[in-house]
């Protein structure tokens, strides 16, 4: 157990150089980050982080003395996002090619890994609550939503990455409680490195010239790898960890990405797609709080969401609870996040 900290820290370390090394590079090849538009930052930042994860990770995990070949559909599905994002970093690539890349990857995980998201355990009268025949289109739903909600939250430095994190450590405690070996050892790996963005991305870190983003590369990886690690959890389980328990884990993400995507379809009757300033990290950036403090916050209400999981998982309830608490939570934040907004644009009018 002691050799898969060693081999998190070498992950982290790699992580570290290549962001290091890779940065000037990246200025000189055009894969930056330009600000104007809805982008405030300043200067050119380099888009690199996802492949420094990605390196660091895969580093790690060659050193890593387990098998590797029930992970085959996840590395494939990195593998994949890892090229649409770089070529959606140097020049966007259409919304359809994303999508479509997006689907491969949910069908790797529900299809060829065979992780489908069925068991909710005892949930709405049912004492055995099964998806059956539904499983796949919803656990492909579910995988795309996922992606696309941690790409939604990279608006600020460290909001996508600081809250991956907090539910990776999360999913990490219960693979470890399980026994699970692999995952445990695969999973402290990401978290390595991980932690060794966050150096060159979290806002603490006032130098502009050690400053990375995650990129679309980095951002969609992340989603994959928390769907990823969540249905499987929910598999392993057989419903114990259920699809109601990993709402609170990823709490921020979803939270926002349905708030959004009611406020732009139901209410504004736009595209789910279409581009705005109504995220939760606007949201609170626009309620006076800086940019530092709004990834804190925003961690923190990860965390929060995170401790409130494991103590579900460690102290279980019947999940119609559970679903109620996270419902009550979510309509909080709707209802208040959209007379915030409605009085910003009347006011800003």
């Amino acid at each position: 157990m002691m050799s898969f900290w060693w081999t998190a820290l070498i992950a982290l370390i790699v992580t570290v150089i290549f962001l290091s090394g890779m940065s000037p590079v990246a200025s000189k090849i055009g894969l930056v980050d330009l600000p104007g538009g809805r982008k405030t930052h300043r200067g050119e930042v380099p888009l690199i982080g996802g492949l420094g994860i990605a390196l660091g990770m895969t580093i790690g995990l060659l050193l890593l003395a387990i098998s590797l070949s029930t992970f085959r559909a996840y590395l494939a599905g990195v593998v994949l996002l890892l090229v649409i994002g770089v070529l959606d970093d140097f020049n966007e690539v259409s919304p359809r090619l994303r999508l479509i890349a997006q689907l491969c990857v949910a069908l790797f995980l529900s299809c060829w890994a065979g992780l489908q998201l069925d068991q909710f355990g005892c949930f709405l009268g049912f004492e055995h609550f099964s998806l059956g025949l539904w499983a796949i289109p919803v656990t492909v739903l579910v995988v795309i939503a996922l992606i696309n909600a941690v790409n939604m939250i990279d608006g600020m430095n460290g909001v996508a990455a600081g809250t991956s994190f907090i539910s990776l450590v999360t999913l990490w405690v219960m693979y470890t409680q399980l026994g699970a070996l692999e995952s445990h050892a695969v999973l402290l790996v990401i978290c390595g490195s991980l932690l060794g963005f966050l150096l060159f991305n979290y806002p603490l870190w006032h130098c502009s010239r050690r400053l990375v983003f995650l990129g679309d590369a980095g951002s969609t990886l992340l989603g994959f790898t928390l769907a990823w690690f969540g249905v499987k959890l929910n598999v392993m389980t057989h419903g114990v960890v259920s699809p109601v328990l990993l709402l609170w884990i990823f709490l921020v993400p979803i939270c926002d990405l349905v708030t959004v995507t009611v406020r732009r379809v139901v209410i504004k009757r736009v595209s789910p797609f279409a581009a705005d300033r109504e995220h939760m990290h606007h949201f609170f950036h626009a309620l006076g709080l800086r940019q530092s403090l709004v990834t804190f916050v925003m961690v923190l209400l990860s965390l929060i969401g995170n401790t409130i999981a494991l103590h579900f998982y460690f102290h279980p309830i019947a999940n119609d609870l559970i679903f109620i608490g996270f419902i009550l939570v979510f309509a909080f934040y709707f209802v208040l996040s959209q007379w915030f907004w409605l009085k910003h644009s009347s006011m800003s009018h």
